[in-house]
């Protein structure tokens, strides 16, 4: 029996834990990289910054998307527009308090999220909104980051990341499939 069968069988692993084991050590001691498949959701600005400081948990969409079905981590894009509609909302309660601190950037990567949950958004007779297959209850203040007409659907989030500096990109409106950028740049605070 060779040296490798010997310590398995006495550590009772397969050949799969093995390797498993064998390429946990190598990432923690910086010997491999894993690189990370991102998508990039792109959103205007306060909600960009809401979202990843963990103000807000829940993104309203106009529409149901499969790419929530396979879940996962976005990273949040600033789209380039600002407006003093724009402005003004985020001078008001309750986003003055949540972004005090938080710079407003545009057009730059400036953290991630994970959807974990796609729902159809639905209100009830007495004008609270639900979402239809989850038991995520929608806060007073939830609602106020978010449009939460009957129709549009709800996209859960959790581990908000900002990034430690934000990274200039190009992107159009919406949500994509793949980040293009370097993912080196990608560092978390």
């Amino acid at each position: 029996m060779n040296t490798k069968a010997i310590m398995q069988k006495q550590e009772g692993l397969t050949s799969q834990q093995e390797i498993t084991r064998l390429l946990n050590v190598a990432y923690n001691e910086g010997y491999i990289e894993i690189q990370q498949k991102y998508k990039v959701l792109t959103l205007w600005q306060p909600w960009a910054t809401l979202l990843i400081i963990g103000a807000k948990k829940i993104e309203t969409r106009p529409s149901f998307t499969s790419w929530t079905i396979e879940k996962g981590i976005y990273l949040v894009h600033v789209a380039q527009k600002w407006t003093s509609e724009l402005d003004a909302i985020s001078k008001q309660s309750p986003f003055k308090e949540k972004l005090k601190g938080h710079s407003l950037n545009l057009g730059c990567i400036i953290g991630s999220i994970e959807i974990i949950g796609c729902f159809p958004i639905f209100e009830t007779h007495n004008g609270y909104f639900e979402l239809i297959g989850s038991d995520t209850n929608i806060s007073e203040i939830e609602i106020k980051f978010g449009d939460y007409r009957e129709g549009r659907f709800a996209w859960i989030t959790q581990n908000p990341r900002i990034l430690q500096t934000p990274i200039p990109y190009k992107n159009g409106q919406g949500y994509y499939q793949n980040y293009k950028g370097d993912t080196k740049l990608l560092k978390f605070i």
